[in-house]
This record gives structure tokens, sequence and C-alpha cells, in this order.
């Protein structure tokens, strides 16, 4: 039977020492188990992402999600693990190209409309026209 902890995010869990790996639909699986174990739940420091575009706006899918509006006053925020990797994809207001992507405390890199962020600080993202 699967067991959850709500609201809490995972950076590892381990049988003892051993780090357990996810299956593709991020659940862990122990098996022949013969004896009484104990599993622990390394929990993950979370950090928010709030992203925001100039006036004109930007539709943005982040770590493959749904499109979200974002512009100067409409922002979208995301909380990830600290030290995580989040995928943006920048889909530009009509007429308008990407020139940037910002993000204090946190690496960007990419170009165009698709960029990665390794996730280190709370804080916003800017993307310019």
């Amino acid at each position: 039977m699967p067991v959850g902890v709500p609201c809490v995010m995972v950076k590892a869990v381990k049988v003892g020492n051993t780090v357990l790996t996810p299956d593709a639909e991020g659940y862990y699986t122990l098996s022949a188990v013969s004896k009484d174990i104990t599993v622990t739940l390394e929990k993950a420091t979370a950090v928010t992402l709030t992203f925001k575009a100039p006036t004109a706006g930007a539709y943005i899918s982040v770590n493959g999600g749904a499109n979200q509006l974002v512009t100067d006053t409409a922002t979208y925020a995301v909380s990830v693990a600290s030290g995580s990797t989040v995928t943006l994809t920048i889909v530009p207001a009509s007429g308008q190209t990407v020139s940037a992507v910002t993000s204090t405390g946190n690496f960007v890199s990419g170009s165009a409309n698709s960029y990665s962020i390794v996730a280190a600080a709370t804080g916003e993202v800017v993307i310019a026209y």
C-alpha cells in the first residue's frame, strides 16, 4: 500500500545507508523484505521561484506543466526542492523575442525560449524582451 507524506518535498529515501531510486512515476519499491527495516525520508528544503515578464506578457511552462500567463503584475510561483533543476519554456507575446532570463541567487542557462534554472534561492525569475 503506497504511503505518502503530504506537503513534504523529499530529498532522499534511504534504507540504512543505501539511497533508493524512485521509478518513473516517483514511487519507491521495497521487495523481498524478510525482517524489520527502517526507511528514512530526508526532507528537502523548499525554495519558491516567482516568474514575471514585461507588460506584454508571456506564457510559460515550468517543468512541462500547463502554460501560465505571466506579466509584470500577473506572476506565477512554484515551490521546488533547493538545488533542483527547473526547466522553463517560454512562449513570448506576439512579436516579442526573449533577450534574457535572470534570477538573483539562482543559476540560469539557456537561450531563445528554453531555459534551465538551478533553484538555490527563493526569488524572482525575470523574463526580458
